[in-house]
């Protein structure tokens, strides 16, 4: 069984190339703002906000075990890092190769590992059942996106 948790999905895009030109403005806005936006989630995984979060992922899983987990549209890390630091293996994606820079700093600063891919996220490699939860932040969900939950 694998868990979705779904952080920021507001709309679906029906038009490829509403989706490549959104991608496109996404990559040159975190190409702009990746630093700011990692010192503010770093300050969430040194304050309270880190246990509302790892509450509000983990509440609905098996905890007695390592979990394969997936983080799509990881940005600077902040779910990779959080999970890491429970003991789970993470695979961390992102369509920003500046966001995984500062997600690599993020990793190394807090000393945890995750495995980092410059991926898009409405186009995964990963074959089916290799993942126990997905943790998906990003701002619109896609119709390949959702079909791909479903496999």
């Amino acid at each position: 069984m694998c868990f979705i948790i779904v952080i920021w999905g507001r709309k679906t895009m029906r038009n490829q190339q509403l989706q490549t030109d959104y991608t496109e403005d996404m990559v040159d806005y975190w190409k702009e703002r990746s630093h700011t936006y990692s010192k503010d989630n770093r300050s969430q995984l040194e304050n309270e906000k880190k246990t509302v979060w790892e509450n509000l992922i983990l509440s609905n899983t098996t905890q007695e075990k390592q979990l394969n987990i997936l983080d799509v549209g990881t940005g600077p890390g902040f779910f990779a890092v959080l999970l890491a630091q429970k003991g789970h293996h993470v695979t961390a994606v992102d369509v920003s190769a500046d966001m995984l820079e500062r997600a690599k700093e993020n990793l190394n600063y807090y000393q945890v590992h995750a495995d980092l891919r410059l991926l898009d996220g409405n186009d995964l490699p990963f074959s089916d059942d290799t993942f126990d939860l997905l943790q998906y932040n990003r701002p619109n969900l896609t119709n390949k996106f959702c079909r791909t939950l479903y496999r």
